[in-house]
C-alpha cells in the first residue's frame, strides 16, 4: 500500500511540473483599442494599399467595429498561439454580439496552426454561428451577447461551449495556414456589420484532470503521514506497557506531545 501511495504522490509531482511548463493567459477586455495592448491590427477596404478603414470606438467597456459604410471594409486582430503540453488545455473565451447588415456572415474567430491538423473557424451570421471549416450552423441570435469558450487539449479535437453549455465538438481542419495564431474581428470582405466585443481571452491552462491529480497526491501524502504517525504511536504504546508504574507521568507527557504534533501536521497538510 505504501508503494502505491508513493507512486501516486510521484505522479502528482510530475504532473505539477508539466502543468507549469508553458502556461500563459492573454486577455483583451475592451478598455482600449487592441493594438494599444499589443495585438496586431489588420484592416482594409479591398484595395492595396488600403484607402479606407472601418469606424470603431470604445463604448462602455466594449470595442465596437462598424463596417456598415462599405461591405469591402474588414478589421481583425491577431497574436501567435502555442500548443498545450502534457496536462494542459488551450482555452479561448470571447463575448460578442453583432448585427449583420449585408453578406452571409461576419465577425468571427479563427485558431490556426503551422502543423496538421491545422485550423478551425467560427463566424456569426443572421441565423446563428457558422463553423466555417465544416459548414455546420449552430442556431442562435447574433444580436444578443453570447459567451463562447473553446477548449482543446491536443489541438486536434476541440469542444465549443456557448453560454456555459457544450454546443459543438469536432476536429481541426486538415489544411494548414502555415502559421500558428488566433484572430478575431470583422474580417470578412463582402459583408458589413456592427459588432460589440466585450472581451477576447486565450491561453494555456492546467487540465482539470491534472489539478485533480495534484489533489490526489496531497491526499496520498497526508495518508502516508497518518500511517507513519499511528505506527510510531503503536510502538510507543508497546514500550509504555513495559515501563513501571513510576514512569506513567512521563509516558503521559510523551503521548500528549505526539498527539499535539499530529494535529498540527494535519492542519498544515
Amino acid at each position: 500500500m505504501n508503494r502505491l501511495l508513493i507512486f501516486i504522490a510521484s505522479l502528482s509531482c510530475a504532473g505539477f511540473s508539466a502543468v507549469n511548463a508553458e502556461q500563459y493567459w492573454i486577455a483583451y477586455e475592451g478598455d482600449d483599442f487592441p493594438e494599444n495592448e499589443g495585438w496586431n491590427r489588420i484592416y482594409g477596404d479591398g484595395q492595396w494599399p488600403p484607402e479606407d478603414e472601418p469606424d470603431r470606438w470604445i463604448e462602455e467597456g466594449q470595442l465596437v467595429i462598424d463596417t456598415s459604410r462599405n461591405d469591402q471594409l474588414a478589421e481583425y486582430y491577431w497574436l501567435p498561439l502555442t500548443d498545450p503540453g502534457i496536462g494542459e488545455t488551450f482555452v479561448a473565451e470571447w463575448r460578442v454580439r453583432s448585427e449583420i447588415l449585408s453578406g452571409q456572415r461576419d465577425n468571427g474567430v479563427v485558431f490556426a496552426r503551422d502543423a496538421l491538423p491545422a485550423h478551425v473557424g467560427f463566424h456569426l451570421q443572421p441565423d446563428g454561428l457558422l463553423v466555417s471549416t465544416e459548414g455546420v450552423i449552430i442556431p442562435l441570435d447574433p444580436t444578443i451577447s453570447h459567451t463562447y469558450r473553446f477548449e482543446s487539449s491536443d489541438m486536434e479535437s476541440y469542444r465549443l461551449l456557448i453560454d456555459g453549455d457544450v454546443a459543438h465538438e469536432s476536429h481541426f481542419e486538415t489544411d494548414t495556414l502555415l502559421q500558428s495564431y488566433t484572430a478575431w474581428g470583422a474580417g470578412t470582405v463582402g459583408a458589413s456589420s456592427i459588432s460589440h466585443w466585450d472581451y477576447y481571452r486565450y491561453g494555456v491552462v492546467p487540465e482539470p484532470s491534472a489539478l485533480a491529480l495534484l489533489g490526489l497526491g496531497g491526499v496520498a501524502a497526508n495518508h502516508l503521514k497518518r500511517r507513519h504517525f499511528h505506527g510510531e504511536t503503536h510502538h510507543e504504546n508497546k514500550k509504555d506497557r513495559d515501563h513501571s508504574a513510576s514512569d506513567r507521568s512521563t509516558r503521559g507527557t510523551v503521548r500528549a506531545w505526539a498527539k499535539r504534533d499530529c494535529s498540527v501536521g494535519q492542519r498544515a497538510a
